[in-house]
């Protein structure tokens, strides 16, 4: 009987990164700089109101590493 081999394949990590809200900034437009949607921003910080982000403010963004 022939011995299969088993292959792994590398999977992206996940990395979070700290984003600080600079003036003019929207979460699309902080979403397009990670390449992530703002639903996943919103998710990651707890935010039920797109509209109430602020200046100085810090976003945790889940980004994928890849290796």
């Amino acid at each position: 009987m022939p011995v299969q081999s088993a292959t792994t394949e590398a999977t992206p990590a996940s990395a979070s990164v700290a984003h600080v809200v600079q003036p003019g900034e929207t979460l699309g437009s902080i979403a397009k700089q990670y390449n992530v949607t703002v639903d996943q921003i919103l998710k990651a910080n707890n935010i039920t109101n797109a509209n109430l982000i602020y200046r100085g403010q810090e976003l945790k963004i889940w980004t994928v590493e890849n290796s």
